[in-house]
C-alpha cells in the first residue's frame, strides 16, 4: 500500500521493483462536424438542404501496466468490468508481463 511520506526515501532499486497499473475509457466522438446534404439537383447550395448530423459517442476501457523494466501490452476491455473480470485480466494480461520483465524477482503490484 503506497501512502504517507515513508516512500519518499526509497532508493531507486527499491522503485524498480513497482509494477503500476491503470485503466481508462476514452471517448470517441465521430461526426461532430459532418453536415449531411439532402437536396433536390436544383436546389444546389442551398443552405435549407443541410443537417448537421452527430453520432453516438464510443467508449473504449483499456487497461495497462509498466515498470522500470518496460511496459506490458494495453488490454482493451469488453463491456463492463466486475471482479472477476478484472482477475481474469490480472490473470491473462499481469502474470505474463511479471514473467517477462522481472523475471522470478520479488516486485511490488500498485494499481
Amino acid at each position: 500500500h503506497f501512502s504517507g511520506l515513508g516512500h519518499l526515501r526509497w532508493t531507486v532499486a527499491q522503485w524498480n521493483r513497482v509494477s503500476w497499473s491503470d485503466e481508462s475509457t476514452f471517448q470517441i466522438v465521430f461526426g461532430q462536424n459532418s453536415r449531411r446534404v439532402l437536396r433536390a439537383k436544383e436546389e444546389k447550395n442551398h443552405p435549407s438542404c443541410y443537417q448537421h448530423q452527430v453520432q453516438k459517442p464510443a467508449s473504449v476501457m483499456v487497461w495497462g501496466c509498466v515498470s522500470a523494466h518496460g511496459m506490458g501490452n494495453l488490454h482493451i476491455c469488453e463491456g463492463i468490468i466486475n471482479a472477476e473480470r478484472y482477475v481474469h485480466i490480472l490473470e491473462q494480461h499481469m502474470l505474463p508481463y511479471r514473467r517477462r520483465l522481472f523475471q522470478g524477482r520479488p516486485f511490488i503490484f500498485q494499481q
